[in-house]
């Protein structure tokens, strides 16, 4: 990422140990130190298990959050959030393992430290001339804090950004670090001119926000009316050339409590029943070339906000028949492509049987292993010189 090469160029500058691992997913971390925090001292299971957790994972998953001078009813749960984010600290450094919050922490504090701060700010701003942030929007206040301690007044910092596609508030992006910037911004430019969604998506995101004001006190952010460079939709009913329905809302009866593991599970099935509502009742899409055809599963994505939820999501997909592939926060290396690309390679470096025969099974050449045992000489002669 881009804190990590900042890091690396910032050197001695910044704090930041070249020798430790980066955890992508710290959950099972996260969930041991609260377990132990509130196992460890009697005063914390007043608390009660569930909350515990829930402001356990809140301190940790959001670093940048102040945590407020406590007040009588609140002190206990304050203090247990910050001795959890305390022992969460203290464990990585121990485990010497860092998260993608730490990186954005340190980058932050090394560009705001009374000592070293200018200096470090310096090598940056003049290693970058023109910065551009794209999907502003989604910043978190320490993303923020360093990238303005370090291009703004030394660089040319361009933001762009759209509040009302604040979809990432589960990553600690907050509409308050836009309002905040947009507050400091020397110049202002709108783009009045949708390319990319259909008229129809448009119209109904804008329905669906109404003039809802998304900035702060004094500062507004009004919600405007913008145009869209297309005039057709690019789905429809089948056979009745009309557009379909693109924009719903689905929500959870609220008239009742309900665990989250039961909501989760219930959106699951009402998103089955929506897939099936797409793919069987004759919706249509249309392609680049102009042609209509009906709606497949992979023009179907579904956004999530945890791993967890993805996997629990593509089980149930998978379950129901559908073939759906999940996409979460792993290394392209770790695919079972890029394991294959190394096999191969691996046998053009060492044409050998075993080296060989190992390249014949992966899905870039997709022999099996009757294919292998049936062979005749003349196919493996024809095999190796590929």
């Amino acid at each position: 990422t881009f804190a990590s090469r900042m890091l690396d160029e910032l050197g001695v500058l910044a704090d930041h140990d070249q020798v430790t691992t980066l955890v992508a997913d710290p959950s099972v971390l996260i969930s041991e130190v609260i377990a132990d925090v509130y196992l460890g001292d009697e005063r914390w299971q007043r608390l009660g298990w569930d909350l515990a957790r829930a402001l356990g994972r809140q301190a940790v998953l959001n670093p940048a959050d102040r945590l407020y001078p406590p007040e009588a009813a609140a002190r206990l749960r304050l203090e247990f959030a910050a001795t959890v984010r305390d022992v969460f600290d203290q464990r990585k450094r121990i485990r010497r393992v860092f998260s993608y919050d730490d990186m954005i922490g340190r980058l932050s504090a090394a560009l705001s430290d009374p000592v070293n701060g200018d200096a470090a700010a310096e090598i940056l701003g003049q290693r970058f001339s023109v910065v551009l942030v794209d999907e502003f929007q989604d910043t978190d206040p320490g993303q923020w804090a360093f990238l303005k301690a370090g291009f703004a007044q030394r660089s040319a910092l361009i933001l762009i950004g759209d509040p009302k596609q604040a979809i990432y508030r589960f990553h600690g992006g907050d509409i308050e670090t836009y309002d905040q910037a947009r507050r400091q911004a020397g110049s202002l430019l709108r783009l009045g001119t949708n390319h990319r969604s259909d008229p129809e998506v448009v119209r109904g995101i804008e329905n669906l926000f109404g003039p809802i004001d998304l900035g702060s006190p004094g500062v507004p952010i009004k919600l405007e009316r913008v145009d869209t460079a297309r005039t057709l939709p690019r789905i429809r009913w089948d056979g009745s050339g009309e557009p379909a329905e693109v924009v719903r809302v689905r929500a959870i009866d609220p008239g009742h409590d309900i665990k989250i593991v039961e909501a989760r599970d219930s959106i699951a099935s009402d998103l089955l029943v929506q897939l099936a509502r797409l793919l069987d009742s004759g919706y249509q899409l249309c392609d680049p070339d102009g042609r209509w055809r009906r709606v497949h599963p992979d023009d179907i994505a579904v956004l999530v906000s945890t791993n967890s939820v993805g996997r629990q999501i593509h089980s149930r997909l998978v379950e129901a028949g559908y073939s759906a592939v999940f996409t979460g926060e792993r290394s392209v290396f770790a695919s079972q492509a890029a394991q294959d690309w190394l096999i191969m390679l691996q046998a053009l470096e060492n044409p050998d049987r075993w080296h060989q025969r190992r390249a014949m099974l992966t899905s870039l050449i997709g022999w099996t292993s009757a294919d292998i045992a049936s062979a005749d000489a003349d196919d493996l002669v024809e095999m190796t010189s590929l």
